[in-house]
């Protein structure tokens, strides 16, 4: 991953690419994620080190489109219990397997795994979850971060990054945790995510 680019994931639940695995193998039913558990999305905006303001706004930018697109994508599927059924999300999973296997015919190097971390894929499952219960949801965005907001062996990663993060709770009070980037330092930790400058 280089500077100027993106990066999303989801982070919580722990396994949710083995329940996303499950579920497009025919193995588990929507909803797969219950209605007490927190599920948390992340994404990163990697600029510059020597950014500017017109960076920093295109970061924000590209983040706020990214949050109307999937406002837009909870309030149809509330609207519409069609887009609710097993089978038709799992319908909607599989043909975005179908159109990146397609995409990366010609790569030797394309794992399964690139479907699970899909971001088209991984945003669906947020907001079909968030609609599904009918949740309160909430983004935030934070940075460009510097030091001392991160922990030294993430600088490579973090330094400069802008983050913006997603929950299906209604605000940051209603989190488990004191500070909402608490869970994507941790997952950053065990998944050693590298960054090149």
């Amino acid at each position: 991953m280089k500077r100027n680019s993106s990066h999303m994931q989801m982070i919580l639940p722990e396994d949710i690419h083995w329940r996303l695995a499950k579920f497009m193998q025919g193995r588990k039913v929507f909803p797969f994620i219950e209605n007490n558990e927190l599920v948390c999305i992340f994404y990163l905006y990697l600029i510059s080190e020597n950014h500017d303001e017109l960076e920093r706004k295109k970061a924000v930018d590209v983040a706020t489109q990214t949050v109307k697109r999937i406002s837009f994508e909870i309030n149809k599927n509330t609207k519409g219990n069609s887009y609710m059924d097993s089978d038709m999300v799992r319908e909607l999973y599989l043909k975005r397997q179908l159109q990146i296997a397609v995409d990366q015919v010609e790569n030797i190097n394309f794992r399964y795994d690139q479907i699970l971390n899909d971001p088209i894929i991984l945003s669906y499952c947020f907001s079909q979850h968030v609609s599904y219960y009918k949740q309160d949801y909430f983004f935030q965005i934070y940075g460009p971060l510097n030091e001392g907001e991160y922990l030294n062996e993430m600088r490579s990663t973090l330094q400069g990054a802008m983050i913006m993060l997603g929950f299906n709770r209604k605000d940051e009070t209603m989190l488990p945790f004191k500070h909402p980037l608490i869970p994507l330092y941790i997952w950053l930790k065990d998944h050693q995510i590298r960054v090149g400058l």
